[in-house]
Parts: structure tokens; sequence; C-alpha cells
């Protein structure tokens, strides 16, 4: 899980939709974070949104080749959004890299060091 600052909608489209028209986003990481925390896939890919999880804000969706798009829904559609739901509330431990530079001046080191003292365990 990520915590990555970013718009609450996602990028505006200017009224392309996705899935049929092609859309391009530019990145900008405004927070220092190592490069392998990062992932960018390009291709030939279509967008199918999965079932909403009772109670949350957040959604979920798959992104696959159109011809593999219904197996890729039928494959994550059941388990995902529990699966995230559980990890969230599990792993309330995760470092919000969102906070790091609000911190007082704290690098990355100082901060998780506050968080192992505050979860010994």
């Amino acid at each position: 899980m990520s915590h990555i600052p970013s718009r609450r909608h996602g990028p505006a489209h200017g009224a392309k939709e996705i899935g049929k028209d092609i859309v391009t986003y530019e990145y900008k990481q405004p927070v220092h974070m190592q490069p392998y925390l990062i992932a960018i896939a390009a291709g030939h890919f279509r967008y199918r949104a999965l079932p909403k999880v009772d109670g949350k804000a957040w959604s979920t969706c798959v992104w696959a080749e159109p011809e593999l798009i219904d197996a890729a829904y039928w494959e994550f559609s059941e388990a995902t959004g529990k699966f995230l739901a559980t990890a969230k509330t599990t792993h309330d431990r995760l470092v919000d890299y969102s906070r790091i530079q609000k911190s007082g001046g704290k690098g990355l080191r100082q901060h998780t060091d506050d968080l192992r003292r505050r979860y010994p365990n």
C-alpha cells in the first residue's frame, strides 16, 4: 500500500473516455522516495472497475490486454477489495511518505525509528 500523495479522483482526462480514447499522464513526485517504490506500465490495456467494498471510499480496478480483460476480472473481482481492506486495517504501521517532509525536518530514518518506538513488535 502506498501513501504517495495523489489527487482524490485521479487525473483529469480532458473529456476522454478511459479504455476508449488515448490518455496521456504526466507524473510529478514532490516527495523524495526510492525509485524501486514506483512501477510504470505501458502497453495496450483495457480498464475494468472491480466491485466496490462496502463502507470504503476507495475502489479497485483491473487493467489487462483486451483479450484477457474478462479473465482478469474473474480472477481478481472476488477477493481484491476484501484483501486490500484487510491489509489496510492490519498494516497501519506503514510509513506515510506524504508526511515525512512535514515531520519537523526529520528524514525517513528518523520517521522509521519513531514508528519502531511506537510499535515495538
